[in-house]
């Protein structure tokens, strides 16, 4: 048996309060509505209630709409349409009726239709005859990604039609239901499926679906992204990205390389309408940053969306929709985030621009993303000021600690003439020239293990600026690398250097100090060390 019998034929998840509200409004004969997103169970549910409908004693008739026959009159009810057709449409849906309710029960009838969103016109005019007999209930399950015909507007308004919302499955559910599915997944593969499906029972189902061992469809390192797929899910979701407009198709692909994105960004890159569009027809979504500017975003109405919709469009369409963002961030700078927008003039394959590459790659190392600034960096490094100074740090964050050394030296000679200076040139920025010395320092230290070499790296230096608070840093500096490298004696004398300095900034004062008590802590000198303290 394959997995997506096994999955159909499964247990209802997490639907028990949804369940009992149904039953009670059919109880009551009123209508209900079902409604909720794509994939969530709603025609699951629906037949779970037909079945509860027929052991309460009511007849029920079971259609189902499709966009096939949504062209069709009365298409799904061609069963019940009367032999010779009457002449008027009005007695023609009188006519189906009346075949209904004969087939009905001394209960009643119910009228259960899947995808009413679908039916055509006159169907729709055919439910609406119904809300007006007593005995007749309707049972109806509506997609809210789609647009609500004239029709079936009304039947959603009527006094005797009640609204269910039904939710994707909660994670615990989701979780329930895939263990059932797949016998024993781990708990690794379970929450890629929550993060991959966001609880949509259908996507689940096609994610694990014609898969009989119980790890489906991931290779190692897209687990380890904690995105899962499958060429049956990747063909769903096409196939509901399917109905988009034409000229819809640059404005999704835009959202589809960038969700979540900021709203005024994508407004900016596609327009208001468009995006208006987008989210009328399902597709978008806005939300509310967690930060505490409480941004607005906007993402696509599912996580998959996105990655598919992308890789269906191709190279050069994916291209330029990241170009299109970064012509928009030139726009709302304050919106954009450098690194995002320095990643996405990258994949546009656009001539390399310094600037964006190196704001992004400064971002991505306050991130500890070393390689991704490495990245970004490589193609214009001998262009921007600091460049080696940041890449030697995206070395350092990567564990090349002698490659970094090497960035480090070639920072040294980007900012002084020799690698370690006798005076500081006029023309020269004098942090450039710390920066890169106790970079290079602490790499040679604590990445290769050379603390003698870096301490003489940062005397040598210190002793031969003239500014006074280049020394004070260095100084503590050096009394930072050999306090944690065990040299009390010596941390005690750089830190004392530095304290008394006085040109040395508030930075190096409080760096002094703190090595300087630690330095004497850990020498068991406690007289004066609560002042010091």
């Amino acid at each position: 048996m394959s997995s997506t019998a096994r999955f159909s034929d499964g247990p209802l998840v997490g639907r028990d309060l949804d369940v009992a509200a149904a039953e009670e409004v059919l109880l009551e004969r009123r209508s209900l509505v079902l409604e909720g997103r794509a994939g969530v169970g709603r025609t699951r549910l629906l037949s779970v209630l037909v079945d509860a409908a027929r052991a309460q004693g009511l007849k029920v008739v079971d259609v189902a709409a499709t966009r096939a026959t949504a062209t069709v009159p009365l298409g799904p009810f061609a069963p019940f349409l009367p032999h010779r057709e009457p002449v008027q449409q009005a007695l023609l849906l009188q006519a189906v009726m009346d075949e209904m309710r004969a087939r009905g029960s001394a209960q009643g009838l119910v009228i259960a239709v899947d995808d009413v969103h679908d039916l055509d016109a006159m169907s729709l005019a055919l439910l609406t005859l119904g809300l007006g007999l007593p005995e007749v209930s309707l049972l109806l399950s509506r997609c809210t990604d789609s647009e609500v015909p004239d029709g079936l507007g009304a039947i959603l308004r009527h006094d005797s039609t009640s609204r269910l919302t039904v939710a994707a499955l909660g994670e615990q559910d989701a979780a329930a239901l895939a263990t059932w599915a797949l016998g024993a997944p781990t708990t690794e593969l379970l929450h890629g499926l929550w993060r991959t499906t966001e609880g949509n029972p259908l996507m689940l189902r096609e994610l694990v679906a014609g898969e009989s061992t119980p790890v489906p469809v991931c290779d190692p390192e897209a687990r380890r992204r904690g995105v899962l797929t499958s060429d049956r899910l990747a063909d769903l979701v096409r196939q509901r990205l399917g109905h988009l407009p034409e000229q819809l198709h640059e404005s999704v692909e835009v959202l589809s390389v960038s969700s979540p994105v900021a709203y005024a960004l994508l407004e900016a890159a596609i327009g208001a309408e468009a995006y208006s569009l987008l989210h009328d027809a399902g597709n978008a979504e806005t939300t509310v940053s967690d930060e505490p500017s409480g941004e607005v975003l906007v993402r696509h109405a599912h996580p998959l969306y996105g990655p598919v919709y992308a890789d269906q469009a191709g190279e050069a369409r994916r291209r330029r929709a990241y170009g299109r963002l970064v012509d928009a961030a030139e726009v709302v700078p304050a919106i954009a985030d450098p690194l995002r927008v320095a990643q996405w003039h990258h994949l546009s394959g656009a001539a390399p621009r310094p600037d964006l590459l190196l704001a992004g790659a400064r971002k991505a190392l306050t991130q500890h993303d070393g390689a991704l600034a490495e990245l970004l960096l490589t193609p214009v490094i001998d262009e921007v000021d600091q460049g080696h100074l940041a890449l030697g740090t995206a070395l350092a964050q990567q564990g090349r600690y002698d490659e970094a050394d090497a960035a480090y030296r070639a920072a040294c000679a980007e900012a002084l003439p020799v690698e370690v200076p006798v005076e500081v040139p006029v023309e020269v920025p004098v942090e450039a020239v710390v920066e890169a010395v106790a970079a290079r320092a602490f790499n040679l230290a604590f990445g290769l293990a050379r603390s003698e070499e870096a301490l003489a790296l940062l005397a040598d230096v210190a002793s031969e600026q003239p500014i006074g608070w280049v020394r004070g840093r260095l100084d503590a500096e050096r009394g930072v690398v050999a306090a944690l490298g065990g040299d009390f004696d010596l941390a005690d004398e750089a830190s004392r250097d530095t304290i008394a300095n006085p040109e040395s900034n508030g930075a190096s004062l409080a760096s002094a100090y703190v090595s300087r008590t630690l330095a004497r802590a850990m020498r068991g000198q406690c007289e004066g060390f609560a002042e010091l303290a």
